[in-house]
């Protein structure tokens, strides 16, 4: 399984991987002791970008089959060395049959005093 995905800004280059996310597909998710139900996410997608191990994960909130959720995906991208993470908002395709799709995102540095910024693109895989 390859990720074909593409990182533009301050972090610029191919996110290598073949390895499958650590978790893909329909799930109840827990926020401080409260479940949200029908959220679809995938994570953890762990590759490289320039010989840097890099994670990114993104979880949709009213999920409801498979379809395009435009601003709709919250997503997150960490460098796995150095723990700096990015988070941000974007739009997720999901295909039919729930196992693959594209992603569109803008994420920001956290705190967001770094002012640093990537843009990610491409399509994702779970299988």
């Amino acid at each position: 399984m390859t990720q074909a995905l593409t990182f533009s800004g301050d972090l610029s280059g191919s996110f290598t991987s073949t390895a499958k996310p650590e978790l893909c597909g329909k799930k109840d998710q827990d926020f401080g002791g409260t479940t949200i139900h029908h959220t679809f996410g995938a994570g953890l997608i762990q590759g490289t970008i320039n010989n840097q191990r890099q994670g990114l994960a993104f979880t949709i909130t009213d999920y409801h089959g498979p379809d395009t959720y435009k601003g709709a995906a919250l997503v997150s991208l960490a460098n796995l060395d150095t723990q700096d993470v990015f988070i941000g908002d974007g739009s997720v395709v999901v295909a039919p049959g729930e196992t693959s799709g594209t992603i569109e995102s803008d994420v920001q540095s956290e705190p967001p005093t770094k002012a640093a910024k990537v843009h990610v693109s491409g399509t994702w895989n779970c299988r």
